[in-house]
């Protein structure tokens, strides 16, 4: 099951101190995107038109959340990343680890990951971007046998990724900001299957690519005496070449006995809401929740909240 794991970072959203604060550090459950991830943009409500906004030049951020998939596992996350404003322009590190929620009877039970990330993004004109490259190791979980859990003689494998995406805020009066964003990544992981029969064959790690694109439209409304808070909602479609994967085991009669998998491309929906809240000059909360729908290898829903410090 290889799909966009509802971008686990895109709880880590902009913040209005900065130009653009945003990205996706891990996005899939194995092979992502959101992801957390895993990231994909946020736009802040207080968008930036005809000068670079003054104020704190660092942004530090905590996040942590939950995600479920429909009939299957859930599993938590945490995030913590560090922001540097440049003008327009903004610098960004980030470290996520979080559980997976793949659970299939041809995979080992979820594995952990543990994704650092950097990247960089702008506002120009109202016109936002962002940019990012992800690299991490995971951890595989147990193989379930019917002697009980076992450990397979492979403990994990590296995690890579990178990804942009770009939009426009459009102020639409009275507080309302509508951003459609257009985006891709590139995600490169393996999937441990548990060998069916280990007197036949050992386990095997299958190896996983993923391109995916997606196009979403959001719409925020700011509000309060200065309108430091927001709320919003988002609608987004994605596509993947490889939205569900599936173990090929060859026969034991067979002369060539070497596994293989088969890859199937899928497009899903997601839908987004997202609420902020200055409690102190300094000081925000920030609130994500993510249904993700009519997704191939399953849907799942994801919930998180964090704190910003501009400094």
């Amino acid at each position: 099951m290889i799909r966009s794991c509802l971008l686990l970072a895109a709880a880590l959203s902009a913040n209005p101190a900065f130009a653009q604060t945003t990205q996706t550090t891990a996005n899939a459950d194995v092979v992502s995107v959101p992801a957390a991830t895993e990231q994909q943009a946020q736009i802040v409500p207080q968008a930036e038109t005809t000068t670079v906004q003054q104020g704190p030049q660092w942004l530090a951020e905590v996040t942590s959340g939950y995600a479920k998939r429909d009939a299957g596992p859930s599993g938590l996350f945490a995030a913590t990343a560090l922001n540097r404003r440049f003008g327009r322009m903004y610098g960004r590190a980030a470290l996520t680890a979080y559980r997976s929620t793949i659970e299939q009877i041809d995979t080992a039970l979820p594995s952990t990951y543990l994704v650092g990330s950097v990247g960089t993004g702008g506002n120009f004109n109202n016109w936002v971007f962002d940019v990012w490259a992800s690299w991490g190791w995971q951890h595989y979980g147990q193989i379930q046998t019917s002697q009980g859990p076992r450990r397979s003689n492979s403990t994990g494998s590296p995690y890579v990724s990178f990804g942009f995406d770009a939009g426009k805020i459009l102020p639409l009066g009275k507080g309302f900001y509508l951003t459609p964003t257009v985006g891709g990544t590139y995600a490169h992981d393996r999937l441990l299957r548990p060998s069916p029969n280990v007197e036949f064959w050992p386990d095997y790690e299958s190896r996983e690519i993923a391109w995916t694109g997606m196009a979403s439209m959001r719409l925020d409304k700011a509000f309060g005496s200065n309108r430091q808070h927001y709320v919003g909602v988002g609608a987004s479609w994605r596509v993947t070449n490889n939205g569900l994967s599936v173990l090929v085991v060859p026969p034991m009669d067979s002369e060539d006995q070497s596994f293989s998998t088969r890859h199937y491309a899928d497009g899903w929906g997601e839908i987004t809401g997202n609420a902020g809240f200055r409690l102190t000059p300094s000081l925000r909360l920030e609130l994500t929740a993510t249904r993700s729908m009519k997704a191939l290898a399953g849907n799942a829903t994801t919930a998180s909240g964090g704190f910003r410090l501009a400094f």
